[in-house]
């Protein structure tokens, strides 16, 4: 199954380590996983400081970016799984591997 991988500001500036142990698991699980090039910021600083306007286009580009995708992984929800110690669950059900 390909999968796109979207780490989110949080993970690539500050979480180098969940993102490559989720592209690990995946890859472990039998996912292709892709990282499109053309993938930028979400605009999400933007929109939280209460610039929305700002943010538009940036979510504009994201949203395209991954819209040819039927599955992404969002490394943003593997923070909290992963506090909550279901990551591996997580994984198996979006690659719709059986164990």
């Amino acid at each position: 199954m390909k999968v796109a991988f979207f780490p989110g500001c949080m993970v690539d500036m500050l979480y180098p380590e969940v993102g490559i142990a989720a592209v690990n698991v995946l890859l472990k699980l039998g996912c292709e996983v892709e990282l499109p090039d053309d993938q930028v910021c979400c605009g999400q600083p933007f929109s939280n400081s209460g610039y929305i306007e700002e943010a538009k286009p940036m979510m504009k580009k994201v949203i395209d970016a991954y819209s040819g995708y039927d599955t992404i992984v969002f490394a943003h929800w593997l923070l909290r799984l992963g506090n909550q110690g279901r990551v591996s669950s997580f994984f198996r059900r979006r690659c719709r591997i059986q164990q």
